[in-house]
């Protein structure tokens, strides 16, 4: 009887190791994905605010060329 209590406990013990690893691989997971997105926002930002100077810096040296 003793020795089944003792293999129960192990067996729990091992079971509790196990979603302790698969919490920290899902939580490792999202993480790394949840950086990819803020580094793919970033870049997307930085290329709107390029093309923005850009246009403006075009209508500039128009409006300067009319005038």
């Amino acid at each position: 009887m003793s020795s089944a209590i003792r293999n129960n406990a192990i067996g729990l013990e091992n079971i509790s190791n196990a979603h302790s690893q698969i919490t920290d691989a899902d939580f490792a997971s999202e993480t790394a994905l949840l950086t990819q997105a803020q580094i793919v926002e970033q870049a997307s930002i930085s290329v709107r605010a390029q093309a923005k100077s850009s246009d403006e810096q075009v209508l500039g040296l128009l409006q300067e060329t009319v005038s």
